[in-house]
C-alpha cells in the first residue's frame, strides 16, 4: 500500500482540488490518503465530504494548530503504506508524478527517500515570476548534481516520498521539516534521490512581505539544521559566492537583470531577519510559521 499524507490548515480554496487530483492519480498499488486538517474555514467540512464519498480518504482533525511537523508525525503514526508520499494542500502534482517518484525504491534498497521537481505557475515576465523560475530552476540544477554525487539531503516538502521505517517522527519544533527529514535519513546512511520527471506545480509568493516571511522561516530552518546535524548548508555568504554568476547567466535581458538584483537585496533581508529571529530573539516555531496567503489562490 502507498500512503499519501497531506497537511491542510485553512485551505478551503485548494483542498478539494488537491484531493480530486490525488484520487485520479495512477498508483502502482493500493493507496490511502491521510489528511491532517484544521482551521477556522471550511477545510474540515470539505475533507469530511470526501471521507464520506471515498473510503481511501481518511481525516485526522486538528483541534488546534500545532504546526506541520506535528501533522507529519500524525501521518507517520497512522500510515499503513510501505512508502509515504508527502505533499501540500496548495500544490498540484503532475499526472503520473507519484508513480515516477516511487519507481527508484524498487531498483535500489538503499534509497530512503525521493523528491520531485518544483515548477512555478507564475509568469516569468513578472517580477515574482522571474524570482520563482530562477530559484526553482537553480534548485533543480543543484538537486540533480547533489543526487548524482550523493550529497542530496534537502527534500522538497511540496512532493517527496519516504520508505517506511526511515524515521519514527519529526522534531515538532523543526522549522524546515523537509530538510530535517532529509538530514535524518542521510545520517542513517540511506540515499536520497532526485526524480525530476516527478513534477509538482506551485504558486510562488506575489508580495514582498509574503516572500520575506516564507524565506525567513526557510533560512531560519537551515540555521537550525546547522546546529542539529552539523551539516554545511545554505548561508548568505555561500549565496553571494555561488549565486552571483548563476544569476547573471540566467538573465536574458535588462529587465530580468534588474529583477535579479532586487532578488539579491530581498534574500539578504530575509537572511538577516532569519538570523535575528533565530539566533538573537530565539523565536519558536509558531512565531516563525506565518501563512503565506498569496501562494494559496491560483
Amino acid at each position: 500500500m502507498i500512503t499519501i499524507g497531506l497537511a491542510a490548515y485553512d485551505e478551503e480554496k485548494s483542498i478539494g482540488r488537491i484531493l480530486q487530483r490525488l484520487l485520479t492519480e495512477e498508483y502502482p498499488e493500493n493507496f490511502e490518503i491521510i489528511v491532517v486538517a484544521g482551521g477556522t474555514d471550511d477545510t474540515i467540512r470539505i475533507v469530511k465530504d470526501y471521507v464520506k464519498r471515498f473510503e481511501t480518504v481518511k481525516l485526522i482533525e486538528e483541534k488546534q494548530r500545532a504546526g506541520k511537523p506535528t501533522a507529519i508525525n500524525e501521518i507517520l503514526h497512522e500510515s499503513q503504506g510501505r512508502y509515504i508520499v508527502l505533499t501540500d494542500a496548495d500544490v498540484i502534482p503532475d499526472f503520473g508524478s507519484i508513480k515516477k517518484l516511487l519507481e527508484p525504491f524498487d531498483t535500489d534498497s538503499n534509497i530512503g527517500a525521493t523528491c520531485g521537481r518544483v515548477i512555478p505557475t507564475n509568469d516569468r515576465k513578472s517580477l515574482f515570476g522571474f524570482w520563482a523560475h530562477f530559484l526553482y530552476d537553480t534548485a533543480h540544477n543543484q538537486r540533480q548534481k547533489d543526487s548524482i554525487n550523493r550529497k542530496l539531503f534537502h527534500l522538497t516538502g511540496y512532493l517527496c516520498a519516504i520508505r517506511r521505517g526511515m524515521l519514527q517522527q519529526v522534531p515538532e519544533d523543526a522549522l524546515a521539516d523537509d530538510a530535517v527529514i532529509g538530514a535524518m535519513i542521510a545520517q542513517r546512511g540511506y540515499k536520497i534521490t532526485y526524480v525530476p520527471d516527478a513534477r509538482v506545480y506551485v504558486k510562488f509568493p506575489e508580495s514582498f512581505l509574503d516572500f520575506l516571511r516564507q524565506k525567513r522561516r526557510t533560512f531560519a530552518g537551515f540555521l537550525q539544521i546547522s546546529d542539529w546535524f552539523s551539516i554545511k548548508t545554505r548561508s548568505l555568504t555561500r549565496e553571494v559566492q555561488e549565486g552571483l554568476i548563476q544569476g547573471l547567466r540566467y538573465c536574458t535581458n535588462a529587465r530580468e537583470l534588474f529583477y535579479y538584483f532586487l532578488l539579491c537585496i530581498f534574500r539578504a533581508l530575509a537572511w538577516l531577519w532569519a538570523f535575528y529571529d533565530f539566533r538573537i530573539y530565539r523565536k519558536e516555531l509558531k512565531a516563525l510559521w506565518i501563512s503565506v496567503r498569496s501562494t494559496k489562490i491560483w
